[in-house]
């Protein structure tokens, strides 16, 4: 999402292919106030994800009631240093205890580096309500089949823990051509009913 984003043009756009996809809203990384909830809700998302930025702890409880009010649940992404809090399994459970109405987006390659997969998937199953998977490693945000050894250690725990959300294949632009974005459909559908 972008400020510049936030208008009905744009929201008509995206809300043509309302039937074809489920919107994921994706804050951007510095901020997040009451405009990019209504950007969320416009667009019926369901979740909004948003990073730890400097004034987060002060503005995230208006935030989460104003989400709530609108049926979004906000979801805090788990980082690779310190500035992009939670990236320690105390950090989560800081940010679980002080506001008990946040969840969490788990990307499984930050939690890899920070060495925190696949506890922090286990230990805070109820709370985590959308997972970024990538290839990693041995390349940044690469598609998911680059490494399917973590992509089926994924699936298996989330069986496991009966999870019932939502899972996105998080790669960078340079893998985003039309056959890699195929080819990672068919891995991620494999992925979804080999752990049926």
């Amino acid at each position: 999402t972008n400020k510049e984003f936030i208008n009905q043009e744009f929201i008509d756009n995206i809300l043509k292919f309302k039937d074809d996809f489920e919107y994921l809203v994706h804050s951007p990384v510095d901020y997040c106030n009451e405009n990019v909830i209504d950007f969320a809700f416009a667009v019926d998302s369901r979740i909004l994800v948003v990073h730890y930025y400097d004034n987060f702890e002060e503005d995230i409880q208006r935030l989460l009631d104003y989400a709530e009010s609108k049926n979004i649940k906000i979801c805090l992404e788990n980082g690779v240093i310190d500035i992009r809090k939670p990236t320690k399994m105390d950090e989560f459970v800081y940010f679980k205890k002080k506001f008990p109405q946040l969840k969490f987006i788990l990307d499984i390659e930050h939690a890899s580096i920070t060495n925190i997969f696949p506890e922090a998937l286990i230990k805070f199953a109820s709370d985590i309500k959308h997972i970024h998977l990538t290839g990693y490693p041995p390349h940044h945000h690469s598609p998911p089949q680059e490494n399917p050894d973590i992509a089926k250690q994924v699936f298996k725990i989330l069986k496991e823990i009966g999870y019932n959300g939502f899972v996105t294949a998080e790669m960078d632009k340079r893998f985003q051509t039309e056959n890699i974005l195929r080819e990672t459909r068919e891995f991620m559908e494999k992925m979804m009913k080999s752990s049926e």
